[in-house]
């Protein structure tokens, strides 16, 4: 169960993804109150949690209906799956080494937002979970845990590992210093953004490298490293 929940936090961090933070700031900036912008932020981590969850239940039968146990009758099945999410993690990483953005907040526009109206954003914007390799790759690989509970557990913490910077605003509100709270945190971003970038991008590459080993492995030996 440990390594289950130390994968959890690798692939969070190769899936680290500012753009919640960002948003959250940009309300801020867009004179959104307090509490619209930490339900945003609060909707968003809940909902990515519950829909990874979801997936992760469906591939494990932990949902009542399903029949899929029979894809993980054999070890050979996950060394298959394992390599091909490593394979599928080492193409991600070469498109973040081609495709650098600059990791700049955009510029907000003065908009009035309602709270009702930041629900429904963080929940869309969870939605693009589907768009995140690395968090996909773990809802495959948590689908193995023995019990529901765990496979909670263990989405929480690549959730919280992937959208840190989300929690870190959301401490800011609670402050009450929100706005000079953002103010450092858009100046930190844009020093860190780059070295950032080569972190997620190493990290991204070990977690591949590791998957992809522990697969190797297992067709050599028919034992598992990790």
């Amino acid at each position: 169960m440990e390594t289950l929940y130390l994968k959890a936090l690798g692939l969070g961090i190769a899936g680290f993804d500012p753009s919640g933070a960002l948003i959250a700031m940009a309300l801020l900036a867009a004179g959104a109150t307090r509490r619209a912008v930490f339900l945003f932020c609060l909707t968003y981590l809940v909902a990515l949690v519950a829909l990874l969850t979801l997936a992760s239940s469906i591939l494990s039968t932990k949902l009542p209906g399903t029949n899929w146990r029979a894809l993980d009758t054999h070890p050979g099945t996950k060394a298959g799956a394992e390599l091909t999410i490593g394979i599928a993690l080492l193409v991600f990483a070469a498109w973040r080494l081609t495709h650098r953005g600059d990791g700049k907040p955009r510029q907000a526009r003065k908009l009035p937002v309602s709270s009702w109206a930041t629900v429904g954003m963080g929940a869309l914007l969870a939605l693009g979970v589907v768009g995140d390799p690395a968090l996909l790759a773990f809802a495959v690989v948590a689908g193995t845990a023995n019990t529901l509970a765990a496979i909670v557990v263990a989405q929480t913490i690549a959730v919280l590992a992937s959208k840190f910077l989300v929690v870190v605003v959301m401490a800011g509100i609670l402050s009450g210093r929100e706005r000079a709270f953002v103010d450092r945190l858009t100046r930190w971003w844009e020093l860190a953004a780059p070295a950032m970038g080569r972190v997620v991008t190493i990290v991204l590459i070990a977690m591949a490298v590791a998957l992809m080993v522990n697969a190797i492995w297992w067709f050599h030996t028919d034992t598992f490293l990790l």
